[in-house]
């Protein structure tokens, strides 16, 4: 891959982790601030609610942080030279893949062969 190249899907990526980042900040303090009547629930199923809600942006949160690791993986491999190569067959990975998924680990058909494995079929 060229510089060219290489700059664009850095900044691509950086991008992408500011975005991330700013998400992940303000549903961090969305889960650790109560929120308005549900600071002082009156009912059970209120504090059921909240609490519902509240895992639920935890889990986003873990798969935001997930993809946040994906991104640092993937500007590391920018500085060490080995972008854009798949980790299971060593081949290049398709610009426009890398165009939609900048921080993919796998090309297209070892990606497809992995789904499949890991459906059964």
């Amino acid at each position: 891959m060229n510089k060219k190249d290489l700059k664009y899907f850095q900044n691509l990526l950086l991008k992408e982790k500011a975005k991330l980042t700013k998400g992940l900040n303000n549903l961090e303090h969305k889960i650790d601030t109560p929120s308005g009547s549900f600071a002082y629930p009156y009912h059970m199923a209120d504090l059921g609610t909240e609490t519902a809600e509240k895992e639920e942006e935890s889990i986003i949160v873990t798969s935001i942080g997930d993809r946040l690791l994906l991104i640092d993986e993937a500007i590391e491999k920018i500085r060490s030279k080995t972008y854009g190569t798949c980790e299971k067959c060593g081949k290049r990975i398709e610009r426009e893949r890398l165009k939609v998924k900048p921080y993919a680990k796998l090309c297209v058909s070892c990606k497809e062969m992995e789904e499949k494995l890991a459906t059964g079929r």
